[in-house]
Formats: C-alpha cells, sequence, structure tokens
C-alpha cells in the first residue's frame, strides 16, 4: 500500500513544479516590456448607469453654466433646495435632465462642458468635482435620438488622438501612485485596457505634450521608460 501513496505523492510534486514553471514564464513575459511591443487587452465597459430623464416643467432651477453644442445647449443647473449640481440638455425643443454631475459648493471654474467626435461618433459631455479631490467626467452620446450616458470616469481625463490615426483615445490617470487606463469606442461600444497590468508597471502616466507614456516599474530606476501608444499597443520610444 505504501508505493502507490509515494507514486501519487510524486505525481503532484511534478504537476505542481510544471506549474510554477509555467507560471514564472508569463511573469518574465510580462516583465520583459523594456525591449518589445506589448499589445494591449481591452475590455468591454457594461451597465453604466443612466439617470436621463425629460426635465419637470414645475421644477424650478437655476443655470450654472450654458454651452452651445451642435445639438442644442448643454447646460449644468442646481434645483432651488439642492446641494448637488445636475447636467441638462436642451436638444430638439425638449429639455433632459443628464442627472446628478457634481457637488454644487465648488468654484465654477472646476466644471466643463465639452463635445468631441470620435470617428463618426458624436460625444458630449460634462466635467464636475466632488470633495476637495474627486474629479468626474460624464460622457453621452445619441441613441435613437434620445441623450444617453455611455461613460462615466473618476480620475484626470483627457481626449487625445494618441498615434494620429484619426480616432480619439480616452486617457484617464489616478490614484497616488499614477494608474492610467485607455479608452476606445467602436461599434457605438466602450471598452478599457489598464497600462499598469499590462506592463507589470509600478507607476503610468501620460505626458500630455510629447503623448508618450512615462513608466516606472517596481524595481528602482533613475529615469520612466518611456512607451508610444500605436494601434491597441505599445511600443517602446526611441
Amino acid at each position: 500500500m505504501k508505493k502507490p501513496i509515494k507514486i501519487f505523492y510524486l505525481i503532484i510534486l511534478s504537476v505542481t513544479l510544471i506549474l510554477n514553471g509555467c507560471n514564472d514564464q508569463v511573469n518574465n513575459d510580462n516583465e520583459d516590456t523594456g525591449n518589445k511591443n506589448v499589445n494591449l487587452t481591452f475590455n468591454q465597459i457594461e451597465g453604466v448607469k443612466n439617470e436621463i430623464a425629460l426635465l419637470d416643467a414645475s421644477e424650478s432651477y437655476n443655470i450654472i453654466l450654458n454651452k452651445n453644442i451642435k445639438l442644442g445647449d448643454l447646460f449644468v443647473y442646481m434645483l432651488d433646495k439642492g446641494n448637488v449640481l445636475y447636467g441638462g440638455l436642451k436638444f430638439e425643443n425638449k429639455i433632459y435632465s443628464l442627472g446628478v454631475i457634481s457637488d454644487a459648493l465648488i468654484d465654477k471654474d472646476q466644471l466643463e462642458l465639452f463635445d468631441i467626435n470620435v470617428g463618426s461618433m458624436y460625444i458630449f459631455g460634462i466635467q464636475g468635482t466632488y470633495g476637495s479631490h474627486t474629479i468626474e467626467r460624464n460622457y453621452f452620446t445619441l441613441e435613437d435620438n434620445m441623450p444617453t450616458k455611455i461613460l462615466q470616469i473618476s480620475g484626470y481625463a483627457v481626449e487625445k488622438d494618441l498615434d494620429n490615426d484619426g480616432f480619439i483615445e480616452f486617457i484617464n490617470t489616478y490614484g497616488t501612485i499614477p494608474t492610467t487606463e485607455i479608452y476606445i469606442f467602436q461599434d457605438n461600444k466602450v471598452f478599457v485596457s489598464n497600462l499598469n497590468n499590462a506592463l507589470n508597471a509600478e507607476s503610468v502616466i501620460l505626458n500630455k505634450d510629447t503623448l508618450n507614456f512615462e513608466v516606472n516599474f517596481k524595481e528602482e530606476q533613475s529615469e520612466p521608460m518611456l512607451f508610444k501608444y500605436k494601434n491597441k499597443s505599445l511600443i517602446a520610444a526611441e
């Protein structure tokens, strides 16, 4: 009876060693980012909370900020007895509430109204602030001739054409140790990739002037490594 037990343990030990070897190979591949391109994995985002409805004509509200965009008037408003700010859109003789977009106790210059074309997709948005540090950007588009929220980002987000291909990427950085994500739009769907995870990096941040990603790995290094984004990949910059 003892021999089968020994054989059984030997089999387990062999399988464990093989699996550990496989794991080391995967980790080593991920760490060796200095001499090769890194293909990014983009995952679809689903389930963005949509609070859009026609604004109740009986409600009294004050408009805080207004911007004329291609669709009509995009604005920020506050109800008479409210402590939060809402987004609004006047479109085709209807006024829509876009939901809560910010705390009310902030400076007006912390708000931003914007619109942008991403390929053939028209997107408009509002930036607000919660507390003293949390910046939030809300992105909307039209679906079936109705405004619809498609993305909500907390952090420091910018919209840039990173690889000069005519399509704009959304880049967001958050956290004390910077974590950076890229959002792309494809077939009216939103996808995201986490650059820190893809590079196995400690911190990643975008230089908005050069459009290089400055990357620090977990080991000590005197200067960050630089990467360019191109066609859903990161390429070591020269």
